[in-house]
């Protein structure tokens, strides 16, 4: 194998195809004709479980007499010649077995002859990776310290070979392809009804069928990512379909899965769902990130519902509790008195069977925090009904600062309008006044 080193200004006229005679003079007759890979160097190719061969083309180019043939060779290193590139370079490269690669589509050779005829100036040659042997590979080969990479080579007997052109090396990566919901947490919805997302990250040339069951050992992956301390509910709760096929062509479907939200006993209970029973040999479920957990409707709440008996004029507007800041807050009336319990209502536009009631104490102040507060709830303000009072030691109201405090109704009938009313806050104790505070208040329910 010959190989040149020719300047950059002599190598651009050479591979430009000047055929101008005078051009010829400038160097030797043993340049004449140069061939040279276009793409050297490293070429990182993707290959899924999936795949049968994947492809990597060569771009092979011919300067100097362009008017003239050439021939060339595209193989690879031998052992030696991969030996003595990796002494020389320092690469942390490992050579892929020969079982790996091949140099045309059926796997027979193991090089590719390109015959340039006059005036053409390049030839594309494609090497292909064989998917099954990788991943027999790469399932006992340790890639903490080396990349696997088929090396080639390019050789010719009638031309140069241009020496920053003649090696390049295809590192391929190999993965099975999974699965997966698109996001880990989603808010039921209160009809029931909810969407997910099932996405695939390679293109799809198949009709996926898969299931979707209910899998209790997702809680503690999602708990320990997340931070959060859900329960999981009983399967039952997964009402309906659960079978569905991503079609041929999509990469992502919506699914409508159902859901009995009453079997969520606890503001904490969810629903954790994995995917499973994938009809396509080498598609596998992700085990680690391809599962959602549905949680309990959270009721949208804007100001407009937000309404008080006791806003305190200089502070803490109402509109303050549902502005995601826990260090904003709703201040009652502290500057004048007023001769009945201060409280705070949410006027709902539809009505509730069962709610959850979230709210988080002022995060630099609790003297004001709720120790007991009186619930009513209604249809309208004209027909509220007392349901309960909750209390610090019955219920476990938080009176610390910015902590949060969770309680739950279950109604006879559905209702539209709570009002929490203040009865007794740590300042009560200390000095007999009538006012309270709170930083954010949520709710959830169907």
């Amino acid at each position: 194998m010959k190989k040149i080193y020719i300047g950059s200004t002599l190598l651009a006229l050479m591979l430009s195809g000047q055929s101008c005679s005078e051009n010829y003079d400038i160097y030797p007759e043993e340049y004449a004709k140069v061939v040279m890979i276009k793409d050297a160097g490293e070429n990182p190719l993707s290959v899924y479980s999936t795949d049968d061969k994947v492809g990597h083309k060569f771009v092979v180019m011919k300067g100097g007499h362009t008017e003239e043939a050439a021939t060339a060779t595209l193989r690879a290193m031998t052992s030696e010649e991969f030996t003595t590139y990796q002494a020389e370079s320092g690469k942390p490269y490992a050579m892929l077995p020969a079982d790996c690669y091949s140099f045309s589509a059926d796997g027979q050779t193991t090089s590719a002859e390109i015959k340039f005829a006059p005036n053409e100036t390049y030839k594309e040659v494609e090497v292909f990776i064989n998917a099954d042997a990788l991943g027999t590979f790469m399932e006992t080969f340790d890639g903490s310290l080396y990349s696997p990479v088929v090396p080639v080579v390019l050789e010719s007997s009638d031309a140069s070979v241009n020496s920053y052109g003649s090696e390049s090396f295809i590192l391929p990566t190999y993965s099975e392809p999974t699965l997966s919901f698109a996001s880990q947490i989603i808010a039921g919805s209160r009809g029931g009804e909810i969407t997910a997302t099932v996405t695939l990250p390679i293109q799809n040339s198949w009709d996926i069928n898969f299931e979707v069951e209910v899998d209790p050992t997702v809680v503690s992956q999602c708990n320990m990512l997340n931070g959060t301390q859900y329960e999981a509910v009983d399967a039952s709760a997964l009402t309906g379909n659960t079978s569905f096929t991503l079609p041929n062509g999509s990469s992502s479907v919506d699914i409508k899965l159902n859901v009995d939200f009453s079997k969520f006993t606890a503001l904490n209970s969810v629903l954790p769902l994995r995917i499973t029973g994938i009809s396509v040999d080498g598609i596998e479920s992700n085990v680690t990130t391809g599962w959602i957990v549905v949680t309990m409707p959270r009721i949208p709440i804007t100001a407009a519902m937000l309404s008080t008996n006791a806003q305190e004029p200089s502070e803490g507007p109402i509109a303050n509790l549902l502005d995601g800041n826990v260090e904003t807050f709703f201040h009652s009336l502290w500057s004048s008195t007023i001769n009945e319990k201060h409280y705070i209502q949410v006027t709902l536009p539809e009505t509730y069977s069962k709610v959850w009631i979230r709210y988080c104490n002022r995060h630099n102040n609790a003297n004001n925090s709720l120790l007991y507060f009186y619930l009513y709830t209604g249809t309208s303000n004209d027909n509220l009904e007392f349901y309960k009072m909750y209390g610090w030691d019955t219920d476990g109201l938080k009176y610390g600062k910015a902590e949060w405090s969770t309680v739950s109704a279950e109604l006879s009938t559905p209702q539209s309008v709570f009002r929490i009313e203040e009865y007794w806050t740590l300042a009560d104790q200390a000095n007999g006044i009538h006012f309270f505070s709170m930083s954010e208040l949520e709710m959830y329910g169907y």
